[in-house]
């Protein structure tokens, strides 16, 4: 489902840059079509989280970027329905609400920042009030490589608990 509202604090050109951008880049996930990824990533660009846990994973290049982004997008049976997207010069929130295969979903939101016309770090929180979706997750990261996996890899910098 397409809803974005997208929000913009300061009004100049760098903020309707960055707004345009992630406009772009939601709609990777909307249409489940990555092909934009290329265009929108820069070379140098980091993703960052806390999975595995204590100590978290750093993701770094374009490559890997794309590679996580892209798998995400193109999970069959998976929707982000976008609750808010809110920029303000080189920077971004994305609030999202993300529908698993199964049904269950888990709320987040992605911190972005944007240098230069493309994204160069991206770092992601979600929360779910049913644990066991965020049980759900922790158990599929264990025991394969699916793309839900890379999801948690790539998205939960941390899980907030209830």
């Amino acid at each position: 489902m397409k809803q974005e509202l997208i929000m913009d604090a300061a009004g100049n050109d760098l903020s309707r840059q960055t707004a345009e951008i992630m406009h772009r880049f939601n709609d990777v996930f909307q249409l489940h079509d990555p092909s934009a990824l290329a265009e929108l990533v820069a070379r140098d660009c980091v993703i960052e989280n806390t999975v595995p846990a204590p100590d978290g994973a750093r993701h770094a290049g374009k490559e890997a970027c794309i590679d996580l982004w892209s798998a995400i997008a193109t999970q069959p049976g998976t929707r982000f329905d976008l609750e808010e997207t809110f920029v303000a010069g080189e920077r971004a929130t994305i609030r999202w609400r993300y529908f698993m295969a199964g049904g269950n979903s888990i709320r987040g939101v992605n911190l972005m920042r944007v240098a230069d016309g493309l994204i160069v770090e991206a770092m992601g929180y979600v929360t779910s009030r049913d644990r066991s979706v965020v049980t759900e997750v922790a158990q599929k990261r264990a025991g394969s490589e699916t793309v839900l996996t890379k999801l948690s890899e790539l998205m939960f910098v941390d899980v907030l608990r209830r």
